[in-house]
């Protein structure tokens, strides 16, 4: 195995690769900007291609403790029906606090002595592994990981960056204090105009909630969450809604990333930095950590870091970016649309999601899985 390894960005994928490397026996550096290894969001969805590499991290049963498996998935139209309902499989999706699954993770890292440095920023990386902070410090290591998100300085700084863009959508997340009224081990998504939102139990006190609306839909996507707006667009479930606390809703932009590749040299770049997309699949941290594992395993194996590079994003990205591309089309479909169609698009989703060919894919694809499996 590689002997050192720096991880630049402390979020979900940057501890997950820190902590699959430094399993396998490398020290592994990891530098975040900010002045504590922390978390910021609501809920989040973690399924099989997470919790596989979860489970080799020896911290899945943690995980798993703190959150709630989903059993199905439902798609409701404009007048409150379902037109889309699907049966999960066993111990296939579950739902947890976002903090809950990086707080996971950073046990396991620490569990495996992966060394932390808050507080500072990198300002860019070299294909050979020299690693440039600020105050013109330096550290250099056999591999370095750019986890640092969409607007990586790690990407960035190697040229690899084709496009990052605003898709013209974006969602509120939050939790909301859960009562025995809320649905419970499903998942409800309600579609009506070009509002959405989503719905999901986590864990035993908490409920999942996520609007989504386009950037020019001024009501909805005001510099505060409306109750009152969402509420009256979505009187079905006014009283979840008025239970939602303002001061704690974040309101995120969908944003779209594209690369001319995953690594340069040394480096590779991992997470929303060369995947960023919205979160229709609920992949984005899916993707991060099954890349992150997928690429120790990798390093294990060959031990060399540029054929290993090579051969990761040879076997990774072409399912990654086909995950990418359906969430960003979801987000067309939703966002989109005509409205003088809607009940078109309702049939049209409707059809997707029962034609055998285009539901297995849209299942496989939501598995994070190359293939559909039992």
């Amino acid at each position: 195995m590689i002997r050192s390894a720096i991880v630049v960005g402390g979020g979900i994928g940057g501890v997950a690769i820190a902590a699959a490397l430094a399993k396998a026996g490398t020290a592994v550096t990891l530098y975040e900007r900010g002045a504590e290894l922390r978390e910021v969001g609501a809920g989040i969805f973690v399924k099989r291609n997470g919790l596989e590499v979860l489970g080799a991290l020896g911290c899945r049963d943690e995980l798993v403790s703190k959150g709630t498996w989903i059993r199905r998935g439902e798609l409701w139209d404009s007048h409150a029906r379902k037109f889309v309902d699907r049966h999960l499989p066993d111990a296939s999706v579950i739902v947890v606090k976002r903090a809950d699954l990086h707080n996971t993770l950073v046990n396991s890292a620490t569990r495996y002595g992966v060394r932390v440095v808050t507080g500072r920023t990198v300002r860019g990386v070299a294909p050979d592994g020299v690693v440039r902070l600020e105050a013109d410090d330096i550290d250099r290591a056999d591999l370095v990981v750019g986890a640092d998100g969409v607007g990586s300085a790690v990407r960035e700084s190697l040229g690899l960056t084709v496009s990052v863009k605003a898709t013209g959508n974006g969602s509120w997340r939050v939790l909301v204090p859960r009562l025995e009224s809320d649905p419970a081990a499903k998942v409800i998504e309600f579609w009506r105009g070009h509002r959405r939102v989503l719905i999901t139990q986590s864990g035993d006190d908490a409920t999942y909630v996520c609007a989504s609306c386009r950037d020019d839909d001024a009501a909805a996507a005001s510099a505060e969450f409306d109750r009152r707006v969402w509420g009256n667009h979505f009187p079905e479930f006014r009283e979840l809604i008025d239970r939602i606390d303002p001061m704690l809703t974040t309101r995120r932009q969908h944003t779209k990333v594209r690369v001319s590749s995953w690594r340069s040299g040394v480096v590779a770049i991992l997470g929303d930095a060369v995947h960023g997309q919205p979160p229709n699949l609920g992949q984005g941290a899916g993707c991060a950590i099954a890349n992150a594992g997928a690429l120790a395993a990798i390093l294990q194996k060959r031990g060399d870091v540029p054929s290993s590079l090579q051969e990761w994003e040879a076997t990774q990205r072409k399912l990654t970016e086909d995950i990418q591309s359906f969430s960003n089309k979801y987000d067309d479909i939703a966002h989109a649309w005509p409205l003088a169609f809607e009940s078109l698009r309702t049939a049209a989703v409707t059809a997707m999601g029962t034609f055998k060919p285009t539901r297995m894919r849209w299942a496989r694809l939501s598995q994070g899985l190359s293939h559909l499996q039992p």
